[in-house]
């Protein structure tokens, strides 16, 4: 394993770690749809990290789908810059799904 590939997994996992806290705070603090879909998208992104310890690709799929889908539906209902978090969440996911973890 390069240096490069071993940074780029830090700052996937830092950008996952904080969008996933920024998610589900932001499933406390909204209403309606955006609520549910943050909290979706925290909780696949937890999911999704406790696949990786778990060591278990399918699991992952499933967690990383979630993710992704939550993420992506994000994207189009949050206002200004932080659609940004999403977009983190949803390459979290992306990679959960092509199994890079494993």
């Amino acid at each position: 394993m390069t240096i490069f590939e071993l940074l780029g997994g830090i700052l996937l996992g830092f950008g996952a770690f904080a969008a996933m806290f920024w998610a589900l705070w932001q499933a406390f603090v909204t209403n309606g749809l955006r609520r549910w879909l943050h909290a979706g998208a925290g909780l696949g992104t937890l999911a999704g990290m406790a696949t990786i310890s778990l060591v278990s690709p399918i699991l992952a799929l499933i967690a990383g789908a979630v993710t992704v889908a939550c993420a992506l539906a994000l994207t189009f209902v949050t206002p200004g810059w932080t659609r940004l978090l999403p977009l983190a969440l949803a390459l979290f996911g992306t990679a959960l799904v092509l199994g890079l973890p494993f």
